[in-house]
């Protein structure tokens, strides 16, 4: 008899810890397959200053004025997030370069979080993901936009950046989505 309840119990014991696990993780599926189709999803990197972002840039620049990277590419965009001195006051930046001018860019949404499934917190929402945001910028091949300032905790060195409908205005062609994002964001 005691080895027959002994048994039930383990039986409801693992019946019970397989409904909790599912319970927890339903919300999240939800929340992910709640994203746009459009969505790109990049790690962000972080700087420790202005210099190092701009050190960056710059090494971004002489990549887009190779051959191999001119080919079929019209500008490389990316996200970067610098981080003021020791604070949680931080700066999200939009960065581009390439071949053809661009004079605006716009997204739907872009979100800024720890990346986590399990446990998402989200840092920064701009944008309802259904009408777009516009940033204008000094028309050129090249160059930086601030989109926004928000705060970050000190010891967070690393972000993800969900990216939904981002697009820039070529002076020679329109209006151009975003096909791929292979960079970092970085915090500093």
């Amino acid at each position: 008899m005691l080895v027959k309840n002994s048994y039930r119990v383990l039986r409801m014991l693992a019946f019970l810890s397989i409904a909790i696990a599912a319970a927890i993780s339903i919300p999240h599926v939800t929340a992910y397959a709640e994203q746009p189709d459009d969505s790109l999803v990049i790690t962000a990197p972080v700087f420790d200053s202005r210099e190092d972002y701009y050190d960056f840039l710059r090494s971004e620049s002489s990549d887009a004025n190779s051959p191999s990277s001119r080919a079929g590419t019209l500008a490389n965009i990316g996200l970067s997030v610098i981080r003021s001195g020791n604070t949680s006051r931080c700066e999200l930046y939009l960065h581009w370069n390439g071949t053809d001018i661009f004079n605006s860019f716009r997204y739907r949404r872009i979100r800024i979080t720890n990346g986590s499934l399990l446990f998402p917190t989200v840092y920064l929402d701009l944008g309802d993901g259904s009408t777009y945001q516009f940033l204008g910028v000094v028309a050129a091949t090249q160059g930086s936009k601030i989109i926004k300032q928000f705060n970050l905790d000190v010891g967070i060195d690393e972000v993800t950046a969900s990216v939904a409908g981002l697009e820039g205005y070529s002076m020679s062609k329109g209006w151009l989505p975003a096909k791929t994002w292979s960079n970092r964001i970085v915090i500093g």
